[in-house]
């Protein structure tokens, strides 16, 4: 593993990475108020510790102008905030890695926060993704924020930081000068070419330079194009970094695309989605380039390493789903990686910081994380299923010692994770699955699948524990009618039997906008079928990220789906189907050759209570408590194993 690329010492500006592996910036959100907290600082540490070369920390705000109500990024202009930024630097170091410190102005980007101030920007044009119109800022509001920019660089050098770097990526303020979709200026932070347009970064780059002096690296992020057709372009890009490289203000270029609600790519987009950009970009200047975006595994990275297209590559989510990434990589570590598998939920939210659904360590690292040491168990155990959360549960046990037999109903592993997978574009799901099956695998887990584990085979065995993971399954569709129609549940149709719906066909989502009812309607597009998509919501796939939005009603609506908000199937019919306005109450007979309707999820329990009858202690976990999502499981398996004494 040593003579991997992605392994190899490097140097940026002077400083020393003891490999090429960077975790680039992502606000960890775990700054309540604008600080650095315990939490911030394990989060940080945790993934410094697991062996990455160099942490950039991400959402430190220069300017009062770039923060929110419900905003959780770092506050980067207060003066009572460089004890934590220190704290921060100690964290990071005492796991052999360096960091840099990322600063921001969103500008007229609102990350949905609330804005108490008014936003700024080059010009007054409204984002697209918020109602508000910023504010055109005056000359010497724009000297003010470049101010703002120095100042909180001093902060971070206050702090021990090794390195700095500007963002002028992903739409936010820097970003909306660049562009020409978003810069009308006629002044000199204006102009009709990129060169010209780059006046306000670099003014901030010089500024920042000289509070850095000799010997700290400066770099800049940018996205290589803004994937619209008015903004920033990869020709405009590069003639960006020329002259931004030409005038010596960087000592790195960090490359990603999008802007906010679209840079982070979701699991159908290519992985390293970014390299042909950093390839030709690295063509252009003479400064090493760092590259994110989509890059899961080892292979990825060395990939773009080994064909020339960057010299550093960026790991976000990757490091997320497991802090010791680096470490497995180079057999530092045994076992697998706990692979990132890409739909961008419990990393996206804000509700109470960063979090992972497959890592219940993320943002828990005291309680959970890599570094924690469960004392050794010797317990004998039984898991009854083998979904996300039942597999998770056998791993963590044999990790303590237990001696642990799983037993799963089907052929093969996953549970409704692998209906989930069933999805167009949604395969790599498995790729937890594939994970923790190889997890068992390794640490000698006995896995019984093809039967349905009774009471009393349980009880044969003698356990200290049962943890019940026995899932939920999908109560039948009940729609009146729906024994005269061609009727079928969204379970049914993704357990994986082939059925090929020909014709209209009425998708039923029951409001809660989640993935089910919109990976039947595309797998139905994907057989041919013509899909009206009907829901009681006021909108298709509300649940559903923001990153994953745009591509997935860009692939429904040119798949010919027909949305049909505010709306409940009524009545089924032959070939037909009544549909009624939830709103209105009015009702609308309409064809239809089949109705798939995504039906309520009922808990599969009660093995509980039959194991309590005959004495064995048992406990449920993930949909056999309550059916959620896939992040409950994975949590409430670390819980009960965590408590086995």
């Amino acid at each position: 593993m040593a003579d991997l690329l992605l392994l190899q010492p490097f140097e940026i500006g002077g400083v020393s990475l003891r490999n090429r592996v960077v975790m680039p910036p992502m606000g960890s959100r775990h700054t309540p108020g604008g600080l650095v907290s315990a939490t911030d600082l394990e989060w940080h540490a945790e993934r410094a510790h697991g062996g990455v070369g160099l942490v950039i920390t991400g959402g430190t705000s220069v300017h009062p102008t770039s923060v929110f109500r419900g905003n959780r990024g770092l506050d980067g202009w207060r003066a009572e905030g460089v004890p934590g930024l220190s704290e921060r630097v100690d964290a990071v170091h005492a796991g052999g890695a360096k960091i840099f410190g990322q600063l921001l102005h969103l500008g007229r980007e609102t990350i949905e926060g609330q804005p108490e101030l008014a936003q700024v920007a080059p010009s007054a044009v409204r984002s697209p993704r918020d109602p508000f119109v910023p504010h055109e800022m005056s000359r010497g509001e724009v000297r003010e924020i470049v101010d703002a920019f120095a100042v909180s660089a001093a902060h971070h050098l206050r702090a021990g930081y090794d390195g700095l770097e500007v963002h002028a990526a992903h739409g936010y303020l820097v970003a909306q000068f660049l562009s020409p979709d978003t810069n009308r200026r006629t002044d000199e932070y204006g102009g009709d070419t990129p060169v010209e347009r780059t006046a306000f970064l670099r003014e901030i780059l010089e500024r920042v330079r000289a509070e850095a002096g000799s010997g700290v690296p400066v770099g800049v992020r940018l996205s290589a194009h803004e994937e619209s057709a008015d903004g920033i372009q990869l020709g405009d890009t590069l003639a960006m970094v020329r002259a931004l490289t030409a005038a010596g203000l960087v000592d790195y270029v960090s490359i990603t695309r999008g802007v906010r609600n679209g840079y982070i790519k979701d699991n159908t987009w290519p992985y390293a989605v970014a390299a042909d950009e950093a390839r030709a970009i690295k063509q252009v200047c003479d400064v090493p380039v760092l590259v994110s975006g989509r890059i899961v595994l080892p292979e990825h990275a060395e990939s773009v390493l080994s064909s020339g297209a960057a010299d550093l590559v960026g790991v976000g989510r990757g490091l997320i789903a497991d802090p010791d990434w680096v470490a497995k990589a180079s057999g530092r570590k045994h076992g697998a990686i706990r692979p990132c598998i890409g739909f961008v939920q419990d990393c996206r939210i804000a509700q109470g910081g960063a979090a992972c659904a497959v890592n219940a360590g993320a943002g828990r690292e005291a309680e959970f994380g890599t570094r924690v040491v469960w004392p050794p168990v010797t317990a004998r155990v039984v898991v009854v299923g083998g979904g996300p959360g039942g597999l998770e549960a056998a791993r963590l046990a044999a990790e303590r010692g237990c001696r642990v037999t799983l037993f799963e109903g089907d052929r093969e592993l996953g549970g409704q994770l692998r209906r989930a997978a069933r999805g167009p574009g949604r395969g790599q799901l498995l790729g937890f699955v594939d994970f923790l099956g190889a997890e068992l695998d390794r640490l000698g887990v006995e896995v019984v699948t093809g039967r349905t584990a009774t009471a009393d085979d349980v009880a044969a065995l003698a356990p200290d524990q049962v943890v019940v993971a026995t899932g939920a399954v999908h109560a039948p569709v009940t729609l009146p009618g729906a024994d005269r129609g061609s009727v079928l549940s969204v379970w049914e149709l993704l357990d994986g039997t082939p059925r090929p719906f020909a014709g209209h066909v009425v998708v039923a989502d029951d409001g809660t906008g989640f993935w089910p009812a919109v990976s039947a309607a595309e797998l139905l597009l994907a057989q041919g079928a013509q899909v009206t998509f009907v829901t009681p919501a006021p909108a298709v796939a509300g649940a559903v990220p923001r990153e994953s939005l745009g591509l997935l009603h860009r692939r429904l609506r040119r798949g010919g789906t027909t949305y049909r908000p505010f709306t409940v199937v009524d009545r089924v019919g032959v070939g037909t189907v009544d549909l009624r306005d939830v709103v209105t109450g009015q009702v609308e007979r309409a064809s239809a050759d089949h109705v798939v309707a995504l039906t309520t999820p009922v808990a599969q329990d009660g093995l509980v209570a039959e194991l309590a009858a005959l004495g064995v202690p048992a406990a449920a976990i993930g949909d056999a408590i309550a059916p959620r999502r896939i992040t409950a499981a994975v949590l409430d398996a670390n819980r009960l194993v965590g408590q086995l004494a």
